[in-house]
């Protein structure tokens, strides 16, 4: 049965007109994506091309270092060679040449060490020679332990000159002046004099036969038998430059006015200096001629500076200081002088014999002084010295001393002495 619907026809007629629109819609959406995706093609062209010329570019920094590595290489292997040739051709490499070059650095270091010694004790020296105080005067004499080189020795010799240099015109001009000085054993140093004598009761008429017994009585307490068998005579006495001391129980006034009080040699440092002497008084008859005598002097020594203060000094030989032999079993800090004793003052101490020039240049003031006095005959053709017929001992010293111009009393800043 066929059955008609009246709008089939109407249907059938529109129909390719709306798959044309359809079709024609289509075409624009896709012209449309087509040039999107275009568009999309050329900007991703684009990005490559800009990362083909980075890498371009990264390409030719990476062979920029490529050659420079090669040309860095090349160097390096031409002054590897050139090192090679060096270390070879080398003199160091020689056995014979590092013994000679360590032995030259050896001595250049033990001469260095000698040099820096001694340029210590130019300064200990100074100090001493002025009594100053170095420190005082913007020198350092620990400056010396720092000392590497040859010139830093130099600069502090340097400056040890200029400190010396500008030192007061007072004490680096001091004039010395000599004094020939005599002390009593009797009455200087066991204070026998007739005052006190007097004060113990003694008659005027009877205070020399006193004071002999006194004396006498002391001679034997220090009396002992010497190596020759005889009886020898050995005392110990300080000499003090205080106010209260024995040189000022000597020097009897103004002696706040002395500072530098050294002892003289034999002609030195004064032509008429006669050094160190004694003379032997005794009641014994006969010709005595002369005694063999010893003096020593040890321990510290003392000076007075140019400001009144007392400065203590321990003088040693410069030979074991500087590490240079120095005879095994002798002191370091003992001067001794061996001499002949005078008796009754037959002979002065200015006779050849009769004098030690040993104490030149040390100072009168010492807490170390020993006498030894030898009563046996000298020569085996004198007779023996009767040690208790001895009524004194005069110990004749040639001194030298400077002057102050005033007796003031130093500040104990004045005093210090700092070695830093």
């Amino acid at each position: 049965v066929v059955t008609f619907h009246p709008g089939a026809l109407i249907e059938a007629g529109l129909r390719p007109a709306a798959i044309m629109q359809q079709a024609a819609h289509d075409v624009e959406i896709e012209d449309a994506n087509s040039e999107a995706v275009v568009r999309n093609l050329f900007y991703d062209m684009a990005e490559a091309i800009g990362e083909i010329d980075i890498a371009g570019q990264q390409y030719q920094s990476m062979l920029t270092q490529f050659n420079g590595v090669i040309g860095q290489t090349g160097h390096d292997v031409y002054q590897s060679k050139r090192e090679h040739a060096y270390t070879t051709a080398l003199p160091a490499n020689d056995p014979s040449y590092r013994l000679v070059r360590d032995s030259r650095r050896l001595q250049l270091a033990t001469q260095l060490e000698i040099a820096a010694r001694l340029a210590y004790l130019a300064a200990r020296r100074a100090e001493y020679e002025y009594t100053a105080r170095l420190s005082a005067n913007n020198f350092r004499v620990s400056d010396i332990y720092r000392a590497r080189t040859a010139d830093d020795i130099l600069k502090f010799l340097q400056n040890l000159d200029n400190a010396v240099t500008n030192l007061p015109g007072g004490i680096r001009d001091a004039e010395t002046n000599q004094n020939d000085l005599t002390i009593s054993v009797a009455q200087h140093i066991l204070g026998l004099t007739d005052q006190y004598l007097k004060g113990q009761g003694v008659a005027d008429a009877d205070l020399q036969t006193e004071r002999s017994k006194r004396f006498r009585q002391w001679v034997a307490e220090n009396t002992y038998l010497g190596s020759d068998g005889k009886p020898t005579l050995v005392f110990s006495y300080t000499t003090s430059s205080a106010v209260d001391g024995l040189i000022s129980r000597v020097v009897t006034q103004d002696y706040g006015f002395v500072w530098l009080h050294k002892i003289g040699g034999i002609g030195q440092p004064k032509p008429t200096s006669k050094g160190f002497g004694i003379n032997l008084m005794t009641d014994q008859p006969g010709s005595l001629g002369y005694r063999l005598v010893r003096v020593t002097q040890s321990g510290q020594v003392g000076l007075t500076s140019f400001a009144g203060c007392l400065f203590d000094y321990r003088l040693i030989p410069p030979a074991p200081l500087l590490g240079l032999e120095f005879p095994l079993g002798q002191p370091t800090d003992l001067v001794t002088g061996v001499f002949n004793g005078d008796i009754n003052g037959v002979h002065t101490n200015s006779t050849p014999g009769y004098s030690t020039p040993a104490f030149l240049g040390r100072p009168l003031a010492s807490n170390g002084w020993q006498v030894v006095i030898n009563g046996g005959s000298p020569n085996g053709i004198l007779p023996d010295l009767d040690l208790q017929q001895l009524t004194d001992i005069e110990l004749k010293i040639s001194t030298t001393y400077a002057s102050r111009s005033a007796n003031t009393q130093p500040t104990p800043s004045q005093c210090v002495r700092a070695d830093y």
